[in-house]
């Protein structure tokens, strides 16, 4: 839908380069590089200096897994507009994705800093903060991005993981049924699921059968191997 909006603001106006930045970043979603490409260099040619295109440009080097190309776009587009958080979180982005983490930090940061409300740098650093195990500064922000909102899928799966290292397995369980209610079929919530309920949550009576109910639900859903040793847990734990 927004494609055809943005077609006709085009059609009414063929020199607008904000519709073919916009019509970039959809084709780039929809995973049609040579598209989005191709409205990209059609900016860039009008006005080479344009930061919307050339954030683009790295989005899709980054999305080719053209990691040293997509770091080349995002230093350049903050070379031309020192304050653009988008530019900051996309370089973050290009660290973390190539294990460069203390320079994936440093850019999310600034991002956060330029812009408060840029949730998607707030994200990534939250799920780094994570592969640190520094799981207080993780939950802080997810948190913030859940008090805007509440029902992010994201930020649901982070805080529960984190409440989950602190090991706070309520308020995990919490967690991972309120994303379980958006999306129930994610195996990694189910299987930290069940083993929540079998480990952790002996308070209630009938843990082992929730515990049970989520393991076959796994199982339904990705059909491991039955040389699996999961078929095992959930033979155990039935007999018990």
């Amino acid at each position: 839908a927004s494609i055809s909006e943005f077609e006709m603001v085009l059609t009414q106006n063929k020199r607008s380069l904000d519709a073919r930045n916009n019509l970039a970043a959809a084709y780039l979603s929809l995973d049609d590089l040579p598209t989005c490409l191709r409205y990209v260099k059609e900016v860039l040619s009008i006005q080479p200096k344009n930061v919307s295109a050339i954030i683009n440009l790295g989005l899709l080097y980054l999305k080719d897994k053209k990691y040293d190309l997509a770091e080349l776009m995002f230093k350049k587009a903050i070379k031309y507009d020192k304050i653009n958080a988008k530019a900051y979180s996309n370089l973050g982005l290009t660290y973390y994705m190539t294990d460069k983490l203390p320079f994936a930090v440093m850019n999310f940061e600034k991002a956060i800093k330029l812009d408060p409300s840029m949730d998607e740098a707030r994200l990534n650093l939250g799920s780094v903060y994570l592969d640190y195990l520094d799981y207080a500064r993780s939950l802080e922000q997810f948190n913030i991005v859940l008090s805007r909102f509440p029902k992010h899928y994201q930020a649901l799966i982070g805080a529960a993981d984190s409440f989950y290292g602190t090991t706070k397995y309520q308020e995990a369980v919490d967690h991972y049924l309120e994303s379980n209610k958006i999306k129930d079929d994610n195996p990694e919530v189910i299987i930290r699921l069940a083993k929540l309920y079998e480990e952790k949550m002996s308070t209630l009576s009938d843990h082992k059968l929730v515990a049970v109910d989520y393991y076959e639900r796994y199982i339904k859903l990705t059909k491991p191997p039955k040389s699996s040793p999961i078929y095992m847990q959930l033979a155990n734990l039935k007999a018990i």
